[in-house]
């Protein structure tokens, strides 16, 4: 684990899609680049954040819901289409790992989950997802060397049973 961050709430764009994430993600994802691309507006993006909403070992996959969300910055509105729809990043402490190319995310979510969670006296936090920041563009950086961090939301044991 690369340590832990407190996130502030923040407006966001998004665009939904359902389905094992592997293919969840990439298919909300091509649709906002179109936008971004067809728009002219790529280069000035921020941050671009992939929220998980559900836990794949309690979620069937085709269940599972994922958002592609850029943060809303002023002048935005005026250029966002009805494909997309409007959310606020769940702020809070989360642990946090850094990614870099072919990293799996499903072998990091278990073990964080199963093993090292536990052993901190943490749990991971069922009410808010787990965040992928993108810290690269995928037009400008190879896939095997493209940074993420994911984001597990977290909160002490004694919290979590007390909710």
């Amino acid at each position: 684990m690369s340590g832990f961050v407190y996130l502030r709430p923040l407006n966001m764009a998004y665009i939904r899609a359902q389905g094992p994430y592997a293919r969840s993600a990439h298919e909300a994802w091509d649709k906002v680049f179109k936008w971004l691309d067809d728009t002219g507006m790529r280069a000035s993006v921020g941050t671009r954040y992939g929220l998980m909403l559900d836990d794949p070992s309690v979620t069937a996959p085709e269940k599972c819901r994922y958002d592609a969300c850029i943060e809303m910055i002023d002048g935005y509105q005026e250029w966002i289409t009805k494909d997309f729809a409007y959310r606020r990043l769940p702020g809070g402490a989360y642990a946090r790992r850094r990614h870099v190319g072919g990293d799996t995310l499903q072998a990091a979510t278990q073990t964080l989950r199963e093993a090292w969670a536990p052993d901190n006296g943490l749990v991971i936090d069922p009410r808010r997802p787990v965040i992928q920041i993108f810290l690269d563009d995928s037009k400008k950086v190879a896939d095997e060397k493209r940074r993420f961090d994911v984001l597990f939301p977290v909160a002490t044991q004694a919290r979590h049973d007390a909710a």
